[in-house]
């Protein structure tokens, strides 16, 4: 959900996106699952393309960025549905064709499930206690967690936060460097 996902705790960021979809359609949800275009190519060299046909496109691993950034871009206006419409598309059509795989591939899919949870590339936020503690447990939750490590010590966290303000997808085409001397 554009503009809510500015924290780079995802559990403020989910509450966020929960309340705009409270406010713009009167819905309220029991949890935020996010995932990235990551993960979609990930899955997407198992299953193999996935025909989008309203849009009369092969999707694959390698092309699955620009035809995305494409659409994205494509005529694009303030308020523009067009990267949601497209993404729910590709998405229902990536399920439908998990769910035809046969019982390795879909191991594989799982790998790379939990593969895409451990590196980030989806996190989950619920509003049940048990199950959200025990994702978080597993650090699947997308929390900023401050390290702590007793008397006598101090603990501190670095990391990278990046903001798009230009309403473009430019940051997957940039190279990062970061050198850190402690």
């Amino acid at each position: 959900m554009r503009d809510s996902n500015w924290d780079p705790d995802f559990q403020v960021s989910a509450k966020r996106a929960e309340w705009f979809l409270d406010k713009e359609i009167d819905t309220q949800v029991d949890g935020v699952l996010a995932v990235d275009l990551n993960i979609a190519s990930e899955m997407l060299r198992v299953t193999g393309p996935v025909f989008l046909a309203d849009y009369n496109l092969n999707i694959t691993s390698d092309n699955l960025y620009q035809e995305t950034q494409a659409e994205a871009q494509n005529e694009f206006f303030p308020g523009s549905r067009k990267k949601a419409s497209f993404l729910t598309a590709l998405s229902r059509n990536l399920i439908d064709e998990i769910e035809k795989l046969g019982e390795k591939q879909k191991l594989l899919v799982l790998g790379l499930l939990l593969k895409g949870f451990d590196e980030r590339h989806i996190q989950t936020f619920l509003h049940e206690e048990v199950p959200q503690n025990a994702i978080s447990s597993l650090g699947w939750g997308g929390e900023v967690i401050t390290p702590t490590c007793g008397e006598g010590c101090y603990a501190d966290l670095v990391g990278l936060v990046e903001a798009n303000l230009g309403v473009n997808k430019a940051n997957y085409f940039v190279s990062r460097n970061i050198d850190l001397m402690v």
